[in-house]
């Protein structure tokens, strides 16, 4: 039998019960790929990351992301509580202001940056993988129809959905106001028929329309399919496809650094923000970094 012992942190928030929930367990050696399954199922929040030796000479750590119901190769909220979890426990050595560590998740070897202030930890950031992008999906009648959207409600415009691939691959839907974000009601069985055309089941509103005066955008994952889930309340990775949808489109006027809020988690109850740079090379989006505040709930240990 081991003992491993997990850290309970809220992400993208600097007060507790706010942002992101995460589980870190930073070291989880010992642990079999189907017991980090059981265990994530247990804990039930929208991700749980186990900490690992690297695979690879070029990276310092390795993280595996688990949701209740499968592995995923790459998530925004957990890197950036792994990485505040793990420099809290002087698991890797700090130097102000700026931290790197080359991370190895399933989506390459990234690396994170950990933001020091008089050796207080001030917020964690990371860069995702070389946006990709499909093409515009036209089909707004579909998207209306799947997820209970009033028609006239995409846009502004001619903007169109466009899946956005940063390690996960988005389907980033733009719409005109909050209303049109708080009253989605999806069918699935319209849903499942979108999913097929776009090749993601990962859906993501947008609307410039904030609640925050300091924000850019007011973002929201789209909960459909098992009920037992949660919704995610401030998903990273996704308001950084916001950030490289906004620039790639022009909505935004490209530069070589912009950066931008997303705030997520209104509709929850548990609202956050995400900080999002936009890196650009001749007006092509080239990288984008997300990051934000972390803050430390709780503790405890599994006996396996």
């Amino acid at each position: 039998m081991g003992i491993f012992e997990y850290h309970w942190v809220d992400v993208f928030s600097e007060r507790p019960f706010g942002g992101n929930p995460l589980t870190v367990f930073p070291s989880a050696s010992g642990l079999a790929e189907d017991e980090m399954q059981l265990l994530a199922r247990e804990l039930n929040h929208t991700d749980t990351v186990f900490v690992l030796p690297p695979t690879s000479p070029q990276a310092d750590v390795r993280l595996r992301f688990f949701t209740p119901r499968k592995e995923v190769p790459l998530s925004g909220h957990p890197v950036l509580g792994a990485h505040y979890v793990l420099a809290m426990l002087e698991d890797v050595a700090l130097e102000e202001p700026v931290t790197v560590v080359q991370q190895e998740v399933g989506a390459g070897i990234l690396p994170v940056e950990v933001h020091i202030r008089g050796k207080e930890i001030q917020k964690v950031v990371m860069s995702l993988s070389p946006p990709q992008f499909s093409q515009p999906f036209a089909d707004k009648m579909l998207v209306e129809a799947a997820l209970g959207i009033e028609e006239g409600k995409i846009g502004p415009g001619d903007l169109l959905p466009q899946v956005v691939e940063v390690g996960v691959p988005w389907f980033v839907i733009p719409v005109m106001d909050l209303k049109a974000i708080q009253g989605v009601r999806p069918d699935l069985e319209v849903v499942s028929q979108l999913v097929r055309r776009v090749g993601t089941d990962q859906f993501y509103l947008f609307t410039m329309e904030t609640e925050s005066p300091e924000a850019t955008a007011h973002g929201r994952q789209v909960p459909f399919g098992d009920t037992r889930l949660h919704e995610d309340p401030v998903t990273g990775d996704a308001a950084g496809c916001v950030g490289a949808f906004l620039v790639r489109n022009r909505v935004l006027l490209p530069t070589p650094s912009m950066d931008l809020v997303v705030e997520q988690g209104h509709e929850v109850g548990r609202p956050g923000k995400v900080d999002v740079q936009v890196l650009t090379r001749e007006e092509k989006v080239t990288e984008v970094k997300i990051g934000g505040p972390v803050v430390h709930v709780g503790f405890g240990r599994f006996e396996i």
